[in-house]
């Protein structure tokens, strides 16, 4: 999801880009750059990381977080926010983030996914 995210963004900036050069090319007999500016965009998209964009987003605290808060993680569904809010009544709250291996359903693999986004 992070990667497609940040593909539509930086196609969305290489086109705004390229529309600016073209518009600029009408007046002065240049040649469009989009397709440079679309590959320049996707070339990078490989090394982007969810550390990366975690600033993009303000990290939860796993022991306030609502439902919604936690479906807008990835790889949470509803199913998922249901089971880690009761195994969070259950347990009487999170002393830290690795308390959610826990939850039936979140692994290691899943949790190293989602700890960019969380706090205690």
């Amino acid at each position: 999801m992070y990667k497609g995210t940040l593909l539509v963004i930086r196609i969305i900036l290489a086109m705004a880009f390229a529309s600016t050069v073209t518009a600029e090319a009408k007046t002065t007999s240049s040649v469009s750059l989009l397709p440079v500016a679309l590959m320049s965009a996707t070339d990078s998209v490989e090394t982007a990381t969810s550390e990366d964009l975690s600033i993009l987003n303000q990290q939860i605290d796993i022991n306030k977080a609502t439902e919604s808060e936690w479906i807008s993680i990835k790889g949470v569904g509803p199913k998922k926010a249901k089971a880690i809010l009761e195994y969070k009544t259950l347990i009487g709250g999170f002393k830290s983030i690795d308390d959610l291996l826990g939850v039936r359903g979140i692994g290691e693999k899943a949790l190293a996914k989602m700890r960019p986004m969380l706090k205690v």
